[in-house]
């Protein structure tokens, strides 16, 4: 599924469920290096996080930077769900990696795992349909289930 498709689905997604708290929406596509130029201040949104054809996660929150930026980008372990989704997806490439086997304390060893995980996001697209007003989280869960339906991503399917 391509990015203007995602972005479709998205929009129409968090159009059906939040149109009364959301002025205008627009999709933006970014990375999590460009997303601080994308998206100002405290943003409300649907995203995926996809590569060419896959969708691999979708998600919403109130607070786009925080959320995306932060949290997943930063690779922030238990700060999201989609964090702990997209570990146990690299689970594999985790375990054989030989700075991880060889760290000599949990610290070092959660550093090391968060570059990893770091290092595959940054090599995805976020794909945001972003919410010009104050959606609540009730819609804009409703919009996220809706999109998990429609996109299927791979780790966090509906």
């Amino acid at each position: 599924m391509g990015i203007g498709s995602v972005g479709d689905v998205l929009r129409n997604c968090l159009s059906q469920y939040c149109s009364a708290s959301c002025r205008s929406i627009k999709v933006v596509e970014t990375t999590c290096s460009g997303i601080r130029r994308a998206v100002r201040g405290k943003t409300c949104a649907l995203y995926a996080f996809t590569d060419g054809g896959i969708v691999y996660y979708v998600g919403q929150t109130t607070d786009v930077l925080r959320r995306v930026g932060r949290e997943h980008c930063g690779a922030h372990i238990g700060g999201s769900e989609g964090v702990v989704r997209f570990l146990m997806y690299l689970l594999d490439k985790v375990c054989s990696d030989q700075r991880v086997r060889g760290a000599t304390d949990v610290v070092e060893r959660e550093e090391i795992v968060a570059g990893i995980i770091r290092d595959f996001l940054s090599s995805l697209s976020i794909v945001l349909a972003v919410c010009e007003g104050e959606p609540g989280r009730e819609c804009l869960a409703r919009a996220e289930e809706c999109a998990k339906t429609r996109l299927r991503p791979r780790l966090n399917p509906p």
